[in-house]
């Protein structure tokens, strides 16, 4: 049968067989087709119903498989809690609850063991949550830990130690911190004369556990540098340096 434009009502509740339709065909009601639809032009679905839903469930043999909701405006497509939205105001996607029609913050992945992406070609910048980063588990290797949750690059004060007394100038420090590693450069020129042999103002507290040093340049402790002395023969602490020493120094150590 075809319907053709300013064609003939059909009675309540009419079915047919095959049905082709010239023009536009408008339904105010419920449509239920048991066979295959085929569209080879537009086919516009407008949810006119109060607030957000959905526009379109899909099933399969009675169960629902999934469907397209209007959310604020918004489409979402997706299966329950499993969702994406795509968000046009915003030029983003985002992981969207369909049914909940709430944001899905951090509880859903993207692939799974056994079944990745391939590449992923960015423009700017990856941005994960704190504590998390990147997992190399899948390589092999005997570490306690293969996550790369930290990198900062950074700038600091180099100061005189709570007990000393005397001036610094000229003073710089940068570090680098990749992971518990912390990647220190610093520079200064002592003012006036100190009556300590140390300094302070590391960017990260040195974890006990990595206390160390390096012949003649100085032993890394709490927070703050001693400098000392090794002649081959002996370690001793080196005397408080003199106005216009210059120290030029870059070591790293491990922090907590």
């Amino acid at each position: 049968m075809t319907i053709k434009q300013q064609g003939g009502v059909f009675g309540r509740n009419p079915t047919f067989n095959d049905v082709t339709i010239e023009g536009t065909l408008t339904f105010d009601g419920d449509v239920d087709i048991n066979s295959d639809l085929q569209v080879d032009g537009e086919l516009i679905v407008n949810r006119t119903a109060a607030g957000f839903g959905t526009a379109i469930e899909i099933k399969n043999k009675g169960a629902s498989a999934g469907e397209l909701a209007i959310d604020a405006g918004y489409l979402t497509i997706g299966k329950g809690d499993v969702g994406i939205l795509f968000q046009d105001g915003g030029n983003a996607i985002q992981p969207r609850d369909v049914v909940g029609l709430t944001n899905s913050n951090g509880l859903i992945d993207l692939g799974v063991t056994g079944a990745r992406f391939k590449n992923l070609f960015l423009a700017e910048n990856v941005v994960v949550g704190s504590g998390y980063g990147i997992d190399f588990s899948a390589t092999a290797g005997a570490g306690t830990s293969e996550l790369l949750d930290d990198y900062e690059e950074g700038t600091f004060t180099v100061t005189t130690a709570s007990d000393a007394t005397g001036t610094l100038s000229l003073e710089s420090g940068s570090y680098t911190k990749i992971g518990n590693i912390v990647h220190i450069r610093l520079a200064f020129v002592v003012g006036t004369a100190f009556t300590s042999t140390r300094v302070g103002g590391l960017p990260y507290a040195v974890s006990p556990s990595s206390i160390s040093g390096t012949s003649g340049a100085g032993i890394v402790a709490a927070s703050w540098i001693q400098f000392y002395f090794d002649d081959d023969e002996q370690v001793s602490f080196a005397s408080a340096p003199g106005a216009g020493a210059t120290f030029r120094l870059s070591f790293a150590y491990q922090t907590a």
